[in-house]
């Protein structure tokens, strides 16, 4: 068997990239559908394969941005070392690392800035 490292992808900006989140209703949930709007309307394309697996997809290269609304510390303290291991980035919607804000983005590094201006105005909500 061999293993191989994973590594995030190269393309540089969104409108290039597959952004995901897990529940797109949790957008509303916390006041920010217009943000939801935004990147779906700048990503080339946008699902909602959420959770743990599309925080894999980041670091393996296969997505690059997946935005959480709504989350907790557990369901992400996992996955937050992968991507960023992978080259990726890992936030909170106000660009901390801070696995306690109840939101979370996780990116392959190049599209990150890029997705928090669009979330930054959210992140206290």
């Amino acid at each position: 068997m061999v293993l191989e490292r994973c590594r995030v992808s190269s393309v540089e900006t969104l409108s290039d990239g597959l952004f995901l989140t897990s529940q797109v209703d949790n957008f509303e949930r916390r006041g920010a559908e217009d943000a939801y709007k935004s990147l779906q309307a700048s990503a080339y394309v946008s699902r909602s394969w959420g959770d743990g697996y599309g925080y894999l997809l980041v670091a393996t290269g296969r997505a690059e941005l997946m935005v959480d609304p709504i989350v907790n510390p557990w369901d992400v303290a996992a996955v937050a070392p992968v991507v960023i291991e992978a080259g990726g980035k890992f936030t909170s919607w106000s660009g901390q690392v801070d696995l306690r804000a109840g939101h979370c983005l996780a990116s392959n590094g190049l599209v990150h800035e890029e997705a928090l201006r669009t979330l930054v105005p959210y992140a206290g909500r």
